[in-house]
């Protein structure tokens, strides 16, 4: 037999809590104005509840109430009711608490006190201390000028109809506008926008925000300019008179009532109808469709040339923006890379120039000549100059000269025994004897990887002439289509008295100072180092460097510099550097970071004749004093085989040093051969081996510990010598 069980629902007998109601004020009613505001506060019985008011209200909160008595009466579901009464009272003016603002904006002396009569329920006039308050466009403020600053005052305020009550106005610091700086003015050609601008601002004194605008006057407002502390160049501007005006923020947007705003004046020159303005921007297409959308890559640190001229321009660092001036005629551009393909429009592309009728439009479509499973990556190498006693700083680029992606790296830098490693920028995975190991992560497209590692120099007058060797590797995490510039080397003589603001070249085969060996040399690496002799800090710093007629700017490559910097190539021909903000100490207050230096490669024009000179200059400007000219740095072309008669150097490195056992011998010249011989403090040689090709090991673990010196004799008959340690 089967039996169901049957639960039937029994309510009758239970017992439910009571519906209850209480009132809570909201907003006390100021003076006799009806903007007062309660609230019912129901509880118990069965929900949902109806509320009816004594002024006839059915909802939850009565609005809009005059100071009285009131009470409600709540019914819950189940009809039950409760009730409640509440006397509200009214209050004066508390603007704080009614949400009416004030705000102030410093102008001189004077702070101004600014009401929002939208939310004040009694009648204009408004008073302040019993003066009349000014009015326009519905706000009412009141000047004065405040005792103390950074504080709060309290008010008496009364409207039209006599109700009082206060106002609170917390009083900051008078405005402070940043400091403006106009760092570069030039001129654009008529009816053309190919002026520009480079304006820097400083903070503003107390810390207040503020907004900046750019207004041609009588004409256009350019948008997108920064505020305070920015540096920014203005590229698109045409002839006319211009104000930087900068005025209080307040809530992200301007304060209309601020009077006294910042305003700095310039005027970008007319150059006249002879000349015009080509620009555009190199993307990479990669939906192949020839056409520049918003979601191309723009490319940066891309080279142009410019025929005939030949005239050349560097895109913009963020953006892949480009533009240059020139004079009215016929031209080609030309993108100049290794890794990009104008595939869109290959080869030059021609236009013309146009005096008086606005700038040219050319955009240039790439694809990558690197395939997604391989890299391209460049590393380079410079330094400060080597003194005993004194620190010497190498600084060090990796460049990823594709769009893609390089894949994780490791960078390897080996120094000279005779160096004490003090710091990096990027702290190294591993420091091991005289090698620093630095795993890099992934880098994206045309990404510039940069880290500065200092060194302290023995204080030895004897190491005077003393040549310190330095190589860095960079190991690709992918395949590298050019693994010749994955290895980047640089000698350095320890010197005495040197110039600080100098111009120093060393040829690819690194074989002499003053000798350019044509079908040996590849390409010269320059190097302007500066420093701040003066007495107070130097802000800005500007280097141009005006290329000599028989170098190449197709074969240019910036390279590492001592601290971040802009550049551009003016007039066609002329590198600039921009340290804006570098705030470079002056050598009285601390030497060691009173030194700078920037670098970049480049090659000689072919071809080249017998004892041709290759001459180059450079102009340091320390921010607005005259500039300090570089001696002339001179190469002088050679023929035949005197490289090797002339070559005091030839590259050799060793590692790791010190050693406990096997010390690997790498030199420059992939065909070298010759002999290594290893000479004891007393001049014995204890060890020897032939030397074919530009690596080989020396197993060393039978030497006494000690210092020993290596010599390696090539076969074109010179001397490369180096020490090392055994440990």
């Amino acid at each position: 037999m089967r039996y169901s069980l049957i639960i039937v629902p029994f309510l009758f007998g239970l017992t439910a809590n009571a519906v209850t109601v209480n009132i809570s004020f909201l907003l006390q009613p100021v003076c006799t104005y009806s903007n007062g505001k309660i609230r019912a506060n129901a509880s118990g019985g069965v929900g949902p509840y109806r509320y009816l008011w004594s002024t006839g209200d059915t909802t939850q909160i009565a609005n809009n109430l005059v100071a009285g008595p009131y009470s409600v009466t709540v019914t819950d579901f189940n009809d039950e009711e409760a009730s409640a009464s509440y006397d509200l009272t009214s209050t004066t003016y508390a603007l704080f608490e009614l949400s009416i603002f004030g705000q102030h904006a410093r102008c001189d002396s004077v702070d101004r006190l600014v009401l929002d009569a939208f939310n004040i329920p009694g009648p204009s006039p408004y008073y302040i201390n019993g003066v009349e308050m000014s009015e326009s466009g519905g706000a009412y403020w009141y000047d004065y000028i405040p005792q103390v600053n950074d504080t709060q005052f309290v008010y008496s305020f009364a409207d039209g109809n006599g109700c009082t009550g206060t106002v609170r106005d917390n009083v900051g610091w008078p405005i402070e506008y940043p400091e403006v700086e106009i760092l570069e003015i030039h001129g654009s050609c008529s009816n053309d926008s190919s002026g520009y601008v480079t304006i820097q601002t400083g903070s503003e004194g107390h810390g207040q925000p503020v907004l900046a605008f750019l207004r041609q006057l009588g004409g256009d407002n350019f948008p997108g300019v920064q505020g305070p502390n920015q540096t920014e160049t203005r590229w698109d501007l045409p002839p006319g008179d211009y104000v930087f005006e900068q005025v209080l923020e307040v809530a992200g947007e301007p304060f209309l009532f601020n009077s006294c705003p910042d305003l700095t004046f310039f005027t970008i020159p007319d150059l006249g109808p002879g000349c015009g303005t080509v620009r555009g921007i190199s993307y990479m297409d990669a939906d192949q469709v020839c056409a520049l959308t918003d979601f191309q890559l723009g490319l940066p640190n891309v080279l142009y040339e410019i025929l005939p001229g030949p005239y050349y321009t560097y895109s913009q660092q963020y953006g892949g923006h480009y533009a240059i001036e020139l004079p009215t005629g016929t031209y080609t551009i030309e993108q100049v890379s290794n890794t990009l393909d104008p595939w869109c429009t290959p080869g030059p592309i021609p236009f013309g120039i146009v005096g008086g009728t606005g700038p040219v439009h050319v955009d240039i479509a790439d694809t990558s000549l690197v395939l997604p499973t391989a890299a391209d990556i460049q590393v380079m190498i410079t330094s400060g100059a080597a003194r005993p006693g004194f620190e010497l700083e190498y600084a060090i680029d990796v460049r990823n000269l594709d769009d893609g992606y390089t894949g994780s790296h490791v960078l390897t830098m080996d120094f000279d025994p005779v160096l004490s490693y003090i710091s990096a920028t990027q702290t190294p995975a591993s420091d091991t004897g005289n090698t620093l190991t630095w795993n890099l992560q992934n880098m994206s497209g045309f990404q510039t990887s940069s880290r500065r590692v200092r060194f302290q120099v023995p204080p030895d007058i004897a190491l005077l002439g003393t040549v310190l060797h330095a190589m860095v590797t960079v190991a690709p995490g992918l395949p590298d289509i050019n693994p010749a510039n994955n290895t980047a080397d640089l000698p350095v003589t320890i010197s005495g008295a040197y110039d600080p603001n100098d111009k120093l070249a060393k040829t690819s085969t690194r074989a002499s100072d003053s000798l350019y060996y044509v079908g040996a040399d590849d390409w010269i690496d320059y190097t302007i180092r500066f420093q701040n002799t003066g007495t107070d800090t130097a802000f800005n710093i500007v280097i141009t460097d005006t290329i000599a007629a028989n170098l190449d700017l197709r074969k240019f490559t910036p390279g590492p510099s001592s601290h971040p910097c802009e550049l551009s190539i003016r007039n066609g021909t002329t590198l600039r550097f921009a340290f804006y903000r570098i705030q470079l100490p002056d050598s009285n207050v601390n030497e060691s970071a009173s030194h700078g230096y920037v670098s970049f490669r480049i090659a000689p024009k072919e071809p080249l004749l017998p004892a041709e000179e290759i001459a180059n200059t450079a102009n340091i400007f320390f921010d607005y004093n005259p500039p300090v000219i570089t001696e002339r740095s001179v190469l002088t072309a050679e023929f035949g085989t005197g490289i090797q008669a002339e070559s005091p150097i030839q590259n050799l490195w060793l590692m790791p040093n010190p050693t406990n056992g096997s010390l690997e011998v790498r030199v420059s010249d992939h065909t070298a051969s010759g002999l290594l011989q290893v000479v004891s403090v007393d001049g014995r040689v204890v060890l020897q081996q032939r030397m074919e090709g530009p690596r080989t090991v020396l197993d060393v673990a039978q030497l006494s510990r000690g210092l020993y010196t290596l010599n390696w004799h090539a076969v074109n008959g010179t001397v490369t010598t180096q020490r090392f340690v055994r440990e």
